[in-house]
């Protein structure tokens, strides 16, 4: 089973949120945007937590839901008369019985449209929820669904109990020990008998009513768990569990998923993992990443991340797999799907055939060659310093390095004109590798709700070449005019003639960058300069 989608309404943040989830899905956002809302909304759906009066959304007027679509190939649900594939089930209370603390009430929607009982939600499946901060020894706890817990049933449990093995018969020797003892223990002469007749022997005034005991034997494998204690062992000295600080805490929770991608998992199971970057160094977040994924992949598992690290985002298989919370009073989800990015891509591949003058068959082929390739360049384009575009509230997209260089300096030296400016955490530069690659960029950033703006050489309006710069311009242009970007900012005809200086020839970067250093032929008093920085100063203000 997967669940393919979920709807959230009128729980904390999210007055009526929608989002599609793939097997790996990462939520991102700044703090407080409502990324934990949404894993509270699906804890309290599989009945791991109890909504209040206060996780209401303010000022609304419905009742709180969260419904999921699942889909299930495999797997026939009592609940679902034997039948397969897509189903809707609602999870709601009424506001007005939210007195106390309340677990969710349960329908199946169409075609079915019935009343479900917890223990139907309990047959779905469970969840696995890792929180930011957690105390070590709550994570070492074996509760139902704990990692801790699957972990010691399959690597210790399932070993004890193999019965070809003759070494390893213990297990079922606790078995027989466990029934003996209760057989003797409930006979007429065994010691709960006597406990009973004694009891009873004092009862004065209900001679004909017996208290009766019965002893009921315990199930084997969670009385073999309970005797397992995790302990932390240095050398030959053992230590208390909160000896160890937080990053080796966040160490062993890596551990502990990681060996459930060991497991192939009968039942479906969701991941919920919260900031999985906390206290790991960058190399191993790309690890961390990886058997999240890794996990993920398993036929009855899906892992749910909400994360602030660009490593999370790195080379995702698919765009549709990150989902951008903003908040502003309430939340709200933006997303992009797979036949989105198709459409900017095939958009893209006639624009472009059209900038390099291609008409009739050659025109087709051309644009069905860059669409195909701009649908790799996504994915290669994102690595963890362009990712961060996405966490970003503002975006400018440059040309290439020797931009990329300007704005290093103007906000990240000491010298900077704008290094002191409170606002300026608020935007990051990232370079395209080119101008004809700013359109299918700026589409992708603005389904993601991310204010950007563009700076781009007029190189002249040059028509002639490989490709038409004046029509890159247009293209530009219109994207302003439509609303994608924000705004642009055209430097006549390229950035080292707009300001002054001379041309990068070979380590443009690094020449330009010295340009500044040494404010070469005064160049920051010119007016161009200056028309160049106020525009920056209005996009951080």
């Amino acid at each position: 089973m997967k669940i393919t989608n979920i709807e959230i309404k009128n729980i904390r943040s999210h007055a009526h949120s929608e989002s599609s989830l793939d097997d790996y899905t990462v939520f991102i956002g700044e703090n407080n945007s409502g990324k934990s809302n949404i894993f509270y909304s699906l804890r309290w759906f599989f009945g791991d937590i109890k909504l209040s009066k206060e996780d209401v959304t303010k000022n609304t007027s419905g009742n709180p839901e969260v419904t999921i679509t699942c889909s299930s190939e495999d797997i026939p649900y009592q609940f679902l008369e034997g039948k397969l594939g897509e189903f809707k089930i609602k999870a709601f209370v009424k506001k007005e019985d939210l007195n106390k603390p309340q677990s969710p009430q349960y329908e199946l929607l169409e075609p079915f449209s019935k009343k479900l009982k917890n223990k139907d939600i309990k047959e779905l499946g469970n969840i696995i929820y890792v929180p930011s901060l957690r105390d070590l020894g709550d994570e070492l706890k074996f509760t139902a669904n704990s990692t801790i817990s699957k972990l010691v049933g399959k690597y210790l449990i399932e070993n004890i109990k193999n019965p070809d093995d003759p070494k390893k018969n213990v297990y079922s020797d606790i078995v027989r020990d466990i029934e003996r003892l209760s057989r003797i223990l409930n006979s007429e002469n065994g010691a709960s008998k006597s406990l009973e007749r004694c009891i009873n022997k004092y009862m004065l005034d209900y001679p004909d009513i017996n208290l009766s005991f019965k002893l009921v034997a315990p199930e084997t494998e969670e009385l073999v768990k309970s005797s397992f204690t995790p302990c932390i062992t240095s050398g030959t000295q053992e230590l208390d569990l909160k000896s160890q600080g937080m990053g080796y805490q966040r160490s062993l929770i890596f551990s502990l998923l990681c060996s459930m991608t060991e497991i192939q998992n009968s039942e479906y199971t969701l991941y919920l993992v919260e900031e999985p970057e906390l206290f790991l160094h960058p190399n191993h977040q790309l690890e961390f990443r990886n058997k999240l994924k890794e996990l993920s992949t398993q036929e009855n598992s899906q892992t749910l991340i909400n994360t602030h690290s660009p490593f999370f985002v790195n080379n995702v298989s698919d765009y549709s797999q990150i989902k951008r919370i903003t908040r502003d009073i309430v939340s709200k989800v933006h997303e992009i799907s797979s036949d989105e990015i198709s459409d900017i891509c095939t958009a893209n591949g006639q624009l472009m055939a059209i900038a390099m003058d291609k008409t009739g068959a050659e025109h087709v082929d051309v644009a069905k060659n860059i669409a195909e390739e701009d649908k790799l360049r996504y994915l290669l384009w994102v690595n963890p310093e362009r990712a961060s575009a996405l966490f970003s509230k503002k975006v400018i997209l440059v040309e290439g390095n020797t931009e990329k260089a300007v704005f290093s300096y103007l906000l990240n030296s000491k010298d900077g004109d704008l290094y002191n400016h409170p606002k300026k955490s608020d935007v990051v530069v990232i370079e395209t590798v080119g101008k004809y690659h700013f359109y299918k960029f700026a589409n992708l950033l603005n389904y993601y709700g991310i204010n950007t703006w563009i700076f781009y050489d007029g190189d002249n309006d040059k028509e002639t070449g490989p490709i038409s710069q004046k029509y890159l311009n247009i293209i530009i242009e219109d994207m302003v005019n439509k609303g994608i970007i924000e705004g642009s900012f055209r430097i006549n005809p390229y950035i080292e003639e707009y300001l002054g200086v001379s041309k990068c020839k070979i380590n443009n970067d690094v020449e330009m960058y010295r340009h500044f250093e040494n404010n070469t032929d005064t160049f920051k008093d010119s007016k161009n300069y200056k028309d160049f920085v106020n525009y920056v100063k209005k996009i951080l203000e």
